[in-house]
This record gives structure tokens, sequence and C-alpha cells, in this order.
């Protein structure tokens, strides 16, 4: 089954280095403010944003300090993640990555799959007892087992700051699902 992804999420990492351990964090927490601005002018709303608070690590063989943070979100307008992506690295965003599609509501998804796989496994049953040339009916129920193939998201990599002008539109999500019934003879 297909179904069209109706929101992406992604991470963006952002990286400051200087020479004290103080200005690198506000610069990084200055840099974070300028990419919530951002996301905020194009219609993200704060429930879709997290952002953790800036880890600094030792000096470099320069002598810096480089503190980085991490911004998670979830984009519900599909329309504006090229556009989004590039205003980003346009403020200096270090990267974006793990990117995914999904569905609003996955269980919906995840139930249609799974409905849809145990419709084919009674019509294959049924196929097979007509097959094999005897005539016996369906009993009860046995045993149902559902596997799940994939989930319901689909990953778009990672856009590197040279990649960004490399289309993010996904096209469709396959969910699948793949489902044993026994049955009892008659």
């Amino acid at each position: 089954m297909k179904v069209t992804p109706e929101k992406a999420l992604f991470s963006i990492t952002t990286l400051s280095v200087d020479g004290s351990a103080q200005r690198a964090i506000s610069r990084n927490k200055q840099q974070s403010q300028d990419i919530i601005a951002v996301l905020e002018r194009n219609g993200i709303l704060d429930e879709d944003i997290s952002y953790s608070y800036p880890a600094v690590s030792g000096l470099t063989t320069q002598g810096n300090y480089q503190a980085s943070s991490a911004i998670n979100i979830s984009v519900n307008d599909l329309s504006i993640l090229d556009n989004l992506i590039a205003e980003l690295y346009s403020v200096g965003v270090s990267s974006i990555s793990e990117i995914y599609f999904t569905v609003n509501s996955p269980e919906e998804v995840e139930k249609r799959a799974t409905d849809q796989a145990l419709k084919k496994a009674k019509k294959r049953a049924r196929e097979i007892a007509r097959s094999s040339g005897k005539l016996f009916g369906f009993g009860k129920v046995v045993s149902v087992t559902v596997e799940e193939i994939g989930e319901v998201a689909s990953s778009g990599g990672d856009i590197s700051r040279f990649g960004k002008s490399v289309s993010t539109q996904p096209s469709q999500i396959t969910v699948k699902r793949q489902a044993s019934i026994v049955f009892e003879a008659r």
C-alpha cells in the first residue's frame, strides 16, 4: 500500500567556534534564535520545534572551543520544505540530517495495511484450497500472524550545504504488512 507523506521530521545542527567557551555558547544561542525565527516566519509552530542547550567541546588544534546544538523540527506543510531548507542554510545551519517523511496518523495507515494483508491472506487460502482439488471448508481461525515490513516513514537522507539544490519532495511511502492465517479444516 502506498500513502502520500504529510509531514517531514529532521534535525538541524548548529556549530559555533570561538577562543572563549562562553562566546562560543553565546554565538550558538544566537544562531539557534536566528534559526527559530526562520522557522516561525515559515509557519512552524513552537510545538513542532525542540532544541538542546549548546554542548561545548574542548580546545581544537587552533585553540578554539566549539559549541554545538541540535534543533529537531516537524514540518507539516511539505510545499515549503525546499525553500525552508535553503533559508536555513542562509542563516548558517551547519547540517540538516535524519530527514524522515511520514503521515500525521501512522496508526490509521498501519491498520489499513494490516486489514489489506489479512484480506489477501484469506483470499490466498481459498485459492490454495480450490487448487488442491479437495473440497473442504474453513473452520474457525486457529492463529493469525501479521508481520510489519517497513515503517510508515521514508528516509530522505541528509542534505549537506552543497546539496541544497536537490529537491526534498517525496513521492509516496510504501507500507507493507504480511499476514498468515491458520484455519481449522472442515
